[in-house]
């Protein structure tokens, strides 16, 4: 995920039953098309440099953005605010407690602004609790439990649960990243009485050096897809999943990436090629939603 987003969708609460598919329409008509031919829920994005200003929350600009996402004041659904840059990276290390309490602060702020703007939409941060491969213990679990203000504040929990590695020899070791997270994600939810709406990605990971910025093999996903969705804790399972995608900015940047360079230019019109390779995604995992997606 870039660090840039605010999203915006319907939620249901936490502990209800039937989980829900949301996913990112960008402009134009074949992402509309894809969204309409399968009635699947959509939520919007606002980048970080849109409330984010010299490494600090910027109110005035957060404020406008959230007027211009949500214009009717009595506005439903809920909003993803993503702080990925230096915020973010203060709250993950925790390796001085001056800088720590500030940027708790100031992300409880930023939620603090956007309930008393919109406050029929549920809002929370992407990817917190923060995410960890290798490691879910102690040391990580502690330091999530050190940012719990920010819980308290959120509508909703979620956490990032991106493919790192798509190759076969990684399954075993991906599933124990999903379970651990997701896990993880529901004790939080479960504390704070919040539901979990993990962020999922068709492609690889960008920090892969190999298949980095790749489409996953369609059954990586669907299998990611079906662990995220079936893991519990304490009976509780995720609300749903939230579908992030940029595609139309990828193709608009291709030029700066090999993968996306070769990829865009070997299949022809973008917008057909966009709904086909949606599609059959989509088609790989739309057995584990309920009709109620919207």
């Amino acid at each position: 995920m870039k660090n840039i987003l605010l999203f915006i969708a319907f939620i249901i609460p936490f502990g209800c039953l039937g989980q829900n598919l949301y996913f990112l329409q960008e402009d134009g008509q074949a992402q509309a098309d894809f969204v309409r031919k399968n009635e699947i829920g959509v939520y919007k994005i606002i980048y970080e440099n849109k409330f984010v200003s010299n490494d600090l929350l910027d109110e005035v600009k957060l404020k406008k953005e959230i007027i211009k996402s949500f214009p009717q004041s009595t506005a439903s659904g809920f909003g993803v605010l993503d702080w990925e840059g230096h915020g973010m990276q203060v709250l993950t290390v925790q390796d001085n407690d001056k800088d720590l309490r500030l940027y708790i602060s100031q992300f409880v702020k930023a939620l603090k602004i956007a309930k008393r703007l919109r406050p029929n939409v549920r809002w929370a941060f992407y990817a917190l609790p923060f995410r960890e491969y290798w490691n879910v213990n102690t040391s990580f679990k502690k330091k999530n439990y050190r940012i719990g203000e920010i819980f308290e504040n959120q509508g909703f929990i979620a956490p990032s649960l991106y493919i790192f590695y798509p190759d076969e020899s990684s399954s075993k070791r991906n599933k124990e990243y999903i379970t651990n997270n997701v896990e993880f994600a529901l004790e939080l939810g479960n504390m704070y009485k919040k539901a979990v709406y993990p962020f999922i990605w068709h492609r690889v990971h960008p920090s892969n050096k190999m298949y980095g910025e790749q489409l996953a093999p369609i059954s990586v996903f669907s299998k990611e897809v079906s662990q995220i969705l079936n893991t519990s804790y304490n009976g509780n399972k995720v609300s749903g999943l939230m579908w992030w995608q940029s595609e139309n900015h990828i193709y608009r940047n291709r030029a700066k990436s090999r993968v996306f360079s070769k990829e865009y230019n070997n299949n022809g019109d973008p917008n057909t090629y966009q709904k086909s390779m949606f599609q059959q995604y989509y088609d790989s995992i739309e057995q584990y939603f309920g009709k109620n997606r919207k």
